[in-house]
């Protein structure tokens, strides 16, 4: 198996240079994507097929297909993220500069009763929820919970549908 493990090794650096190529051609705008990250992501992936025994006919083509899914996996995240960010950003500017937009005492007891309801959730969406409502971005409670930004967003999202069920089931309507 040590020999397997070795072949597997070289092969995938063999074609390094192949990835990196593939993964540079995205490299470029407002959606600058770290290389490194990326291509060790691709080698891991290569790596699992390859270990389970696949046979891969056209090799160079095969990792073109696992850069780009990987990299197109990445700008998706990217793009949730900022649209989260954005759509905060907006929340924020609506309650700061539009008049008659306060808290005013139904919503305030309306903000009471989903802090109650959020500490009802299960541990991580819970945790993803009192973060957000700390202010910390998707990106930020990722990193700092050594999650992945996927696994932080389902989390969020998972929350939020959990937050809004309960709150029906309680008569609770924003």
């Amino acid at each position: 198996m040590n020999d397997q493990g070795g072949e597997r090794g070289n092969l995938i650096e063999k074609y390094e240079k192949l990835m990196r190529s593939f993964i540079g051609k995205y490299n470029y705008g407002p959606h600058s994507l770290d290389v490194d990250d990326l291509l060790q992501e691709s080698k891991i992936r290569l790596w699992k097929v390859l270990e389970n025994g696949h046979d891969i006919k056209y090799l160079a083509s095969y990792i073109k297909k696992i850069v780009d899914s990987i990299v197109i996996n990445h700008l998706k995240e990217i793009h949730k993220e900022r649209t989260f960010i954005h759509s905060e950003e907006l929340r924020e500017f609506h309650e700061k500069h539009v008049p008659g937009n306060s808290l005013d005492d139904h919503k305030q007891e309306m903000a009471e009763i989903i802090r109650n309801r959020i500490d009802s959730l299960a541990g991580s969406r819970r945790i993803v929820l009192d973060m957000t409502i700390s202010g910390f971005s998707i990106r930020e409670i990722a990193e700092m919970k050594k999650w992945t930004l996927k696994k932080t967003y389902n989390l969020y999202e998972r929350g939020i549908r959990d937050l809004k069920r309960i709150c029906n089931e309680k008569g609770y309507r924003p």
